[in-house]
């Protein structure tokens, strides 16, 4: 019997930890699977958006620092986007749109990220009226631009809509540069909202990245964006967690965070493993986000299980007789009679085994069987009379010849002071020779039953 050791960790791997941005309410993609479906890790995304659809030949098998990104086309939004099947519905209300991008086109030719042409043209693009390298916000409001954060190298992009201060604050890697008042503002329409391209206008350049695209419907602080910000710059921070301690034959799992994808040394590719160590095991764990990798180890200690046992201070009672069960090798025990102490006194009225289960200091658990011999004692000193029953040479150091006068079969059993069953057998022989040369020094009772009466003898090994 065993019993898992209660104590779990968290290991890191030796890489910055990412700061605490916060969970966006409606859209957050991080374009970090295959395919074309697109998780939304949004806390609660509107009906319908729990995955977006890449359309058309956009693909989300780019990187920008550690986080995967969609990579662009430049063909025409009407085919290449992402559709997030979310009609907007923020009104006047307040919101923040956050994103990163990556090797965007210097270009006087307009390239569109984000928006929904049926939402008074909301739209985020670059070129044009917005010029080469920037970015401009347009629709039922006044322009917000974002100038050089439609760069070539990787850049967060932000605007945050307050509609208790009437203003939209444009943010350039989570630092704000720009503050735009607004006489009104409408985002609302039928949709659907687009990512990666706008209405049939020109979509995110050809090999242009784009990723960490969130939508909230609040307003986030200064320290909110710079959270963000920094999450996004953070190095891969590759977590696993479990249970450090088991006990010999007890299984746990190990679970990793932090990463896309993970590289067990046992081999599995899942983000959780089962194990089964049989000794201390020291498990590796690689993992990789982006272009980033991180590889860190976790450590499974594995206690032994306790020896458990057990003595009786009499290894044959007469009926009636009472004996001391002494159970040793554990820090607490249980006995099948539901005491609790490593001591306790029994009257049986028949041959009775007790069962007693110990718990070690680590919390693992082993059990211990024993045998308390009960006899009638009718008659004992008959039967241990050589009329009816004989042990030559006695003690021994090997072989020992039992003889009887009683005819017909015969059960034999032979048990040690636990009353442990050492061997027993059947016999017609009214004698027989037992070898006891291999096994312990010490006392041995051999119980002999025929004819409905048992007899029993002490025999000495020495």
């Amino acid at each position: 019997m065993k019993k898992i050791y209660s104590l779990s960790f968290l290991l890191l791997a030796a890489f910055t930890t990412k700061a605490q941005a916060p969970t966006p309410d409606l859209i957050h993609y991080k374009f970090n699977n295959t395919g074309t479906l697109v998780t939304n890790y949004a806390s609660a995304p509107p009906a319908g958006t729990a995955t977006g659809t890449i359309m058309g030949a956009q693909t989300q098998t780019g990187a920008i620092n550690c986080m995967g990104a969609l990579v662009g086309t430049g063909a025409t939004s009407t085919n290449d986007y992402v559709n997030t099947n979310w009609a907007p519905n923020l009104g006047s209300g307040a919101w923040t749109i956050s994103f990163w991008t990556s090797n965007i086109l210097q270009t006087t030719s307009t390239y569109y990220i984000l928006g929904d042409v049926n939402s008074g043209g909301f739209r985020v693009f670059t070129g044009g009226v917005a010029g080469s390298g920037n970015w401009i916000l347009r629709g039922a409001m006044t322009d917000v631009y974002l100038n050089t954060a439609a760069s070539t190298t990787p850049c967060m992009s932000s605007f945050v809509y307050s509609p208790t201060l009437s203003t939209v604050v444009g943010y350039i890697n989570g630092v704000p540069t720009t503050t735009v008042a607004q006489t009104s503002m409408n985002f609302s329409g039928t949709g659907p909202f687009k990512v990666g391209g706008y209405s049939s206008s020109n979509s995110l350049n050809s090999l242009g990245l784009m990723t960490d695209f969130r939508l909230y419907s609040t307003a986030l602080s200064d320290a909110d964006i710079l959270n963000i910000y920094n999450a996004g710059t953070a190095s891969l921070s590759l977590n696993v967690s479990g249970t450090s301690s088991v006990c010999l034959g007890t299984g746990t799992q190990l679970t990793a965070s932090g990463a896309n994808t993970y590289s067990w040394s046992t081999g599995a590719a899942t983000n959780t493993i089962s194990v089964t160590p049989t000794v201390t095991t020291t498990y590796t764990l690689d993992g990789a986000g982006g272009t980033c990798t991180a590889q860190t180890t976790a450590t499974v200690t594995v206690f032994s299980l306790p020896t458990v046992s057990a003595t009786s201070s009499s290894s044959i009672l007469c009926v009636g007789q009472t004996a001391s069960l002494t159970a040793t090798g554990a820090s607490s025990f249980v006995w099948n009679t539901t005491a609790t102490t490593a001591v306790i006194a029994v009257s049986p009225v028949t041959t009775t085994d007790y069962t007693v289960t110990g718990t070690d200091a680590n919390n693992c658990v082993n059990t211990f069987t024993m045998s308390q011999v009960v006899s009638p004692c009718t008659g004992i000193d008959k039967h241990f009379s050589n009329e009816l029953l004989t042990a030559f040479p006695n003690p021994t150091s090997g072989n020992v010849l039992i003889t009887t006068n009683v005819a017909g079969l015969k059960e034999v059993k032979l048990t040690d002071v636990t009353g442990r069953a050492v061997t027993q057998f059947e016999t017609t022989d009214s004698s027989f020779e037992l070898d006891l040369g291999t096994y312990a020094n010490g006392v041995y009772i051999l119980q002999y039953k025929a004819n409905n009466k048992t007899s029993f003898i002490k025999l000495v090994k020495q």
